[in-house]
């Protein structure tokens, strides 16, 4: 009987206490922020268990435990082919390199709802149905694609099969600054006796790297190393998962963006060599760079969808003006149903976890550096900060994800990814 009824206390005890902790973690986080004021479908809604452990952890240590440690293969490293085309796009003065990698394991975008299972499936034909006959039809040989990409040995495919199953392009762009000195944004892996290599020795001295989203760091480590005395520019949660992984030579960055100071003396600096940086707090999530080098802008990480009436043509990227279902580009059409097409995202031109990220009620916002603010102001200040670039003199504009944009282009995509931020057009005359 005594042991019954210390059971009975322990268990009440017990009910208490994760009553008290539940309050604690999700008390804050649902009844003192305010939730985003756009409905919108949260892939990594609903665990309960992810959610009280990441806002448990400290935020730089779940920063840190996305250091860049490896990096996909690209096509040199596995099929000796030159990953890279160089583009001129302003003469003598910017190049937009196009670099072909493989793509990487899949299991590690579960977690965001891009999982082979029938759940997940269905969400995809959901979306395709909405979409039309032709994309049903599509999905269905996608999705075998996509299935047996899934049944790789992860061993294999890190050592080179993910290469040979699937490729994508991604951009760096080179800028040639008014002292003969180089810039580059986003830069990617640079391999010796290629002709990137050879391009960037005889351009001049690469001086300044700039991290256009602290979401693209793989490829960092080999950078800096190869270029130990270059002026590295990025934001904290970029110089954490470099740490990690002893890719700063000064174990910092040179100058940090989320610093206002700091922010402020690059710009000034840059200004005399023809560039002008531009950057806000408040994109909270991958703490995009907006870079404008003589007559060409330079994007990351803002460009998902294209407004329906845009006509670059430019495969990799989620613009309709595409006719052509090329069977290589499966995965990409399996993310553009899950995460960006109606209903996940509720405009159909950003990714869903964008929005949730925006959101400071959601899990994703736990991850996002600085975090959103709490009363949902964080959407206005964002709305007020493209609205601001979008003004800005630029015939062009280099995409990291979308090759190369006409400025009326660019502007039209961005406004109708990011117009909900305050529900106001983000172009103004």
């Amino acid at each position: 009987m005594e042991f019954l009824t210390f059971a009975v206390l322990c268990k009440t005890v017990f009910i208490a206490m994760s009553g008290w902790i539940a309050f604690k973690v999700f008390g804050r986080v649902y009844l003192a922020k305010k939730k985003l004021h756009v409905d919108y479908e949260d892939s990594m809604g609903g665990n309960l268990l992810a959610s009280t452990m990441m806002y448990m952890m400290p935020k730089k240590l779940m920063i840190k435990g996305m250091a860049p440690k490896s990096r996909p293969l690209d096509v040199f490293e596995v099929l000796q082919k030159d990953p890279y085309s160089i583009k001129e796009i302003e003469e003598g003065r910017v190049w937009i390199i196009s670099y072909t990698l493989g793509g990487g394991d899949p299991a590690e975008g579960k977690a965001f709802g891009m999982g082979n299972d029938e759940e997940t499936y269905k969400k995809a034909l959901r979306a395709a149905r909405l979409k039309g006959d032709e994309y049903v039809e599509q999905l269905e040989k996608d999705w075998k694609l996509w299935k047996d990409y899934f049944e790789i040995d992860p061993k294999l495919g890190l050592s080179g099969e993910y290469c040979r199953k699937q490729t994508s392009d991604l951009m760096m762009v080179v800028v040639k600054l008014k002292s003969d000195d180089i810039l580059l944004y986003c830069p990617v892996v640079v391999h010796n006796g290629t002709t990137l290599d050879s391009f960037l020795k005889e351009l001049g001295t690469v001086k300044y790297i700039v991290i256009g989203s602290s979401f693209h760091t793989n490829y960092l480590p080999a950078t800096t190393k190869r270029f130990p005395d270059a002026i590295v520019i990025g934001t904290t949660p970029a110089e954490i998962k470099l740490n990690a992984v002893s890719a700063l030579k000064r174990n910092k960055l040179d100058f940090d963006l989320l610093q206002k100071d700091q922010l402020q003396d690059i710009c000034s600096i840059l200004k005399k060599e023809g560039v002008t940086l531009h950057f806000s707090e408040h994109e909270v999530m991958t703490n995009s760079v907006f870079l404008v080098a003589y007559n060409t802008a330079c994007e990351v990480d803002l460009l998902y969808g294209h407004h329906d009436g845009c006509s670059c043509g430019y495969r990799h990227s989620f613009c309709d003006s595409i006719a052509t279902f090329h069977p290589e580009d499966y995965a990409m059409r399996i993310f553009g149903l899950l995460m960006m097409n109606q209903p996940a995202s509720p405009n159909g031109f950003l990714a869903s976890y964008r929005f949730a990220a925006m959101d400071p009620t959601s899990t994703m916002s736990l991850i996002s550096y600085p975090s959103p603010a709490p009363d949902g102001s964080s959407c206005k200040e964002l709305a007020i900060f493209l609205r601001d670039i979008l003004k800005l003199e630029f015939q062009q504009v280099a995409c990291v994800h979308s090759h190369l944009q006409n400025a009326e282009d660019f502007r039209k995509s961005i406004d109708v990814a990011w117009n909900w931020l305050d529900n106001r057009s983000l172009i103004e005359s």
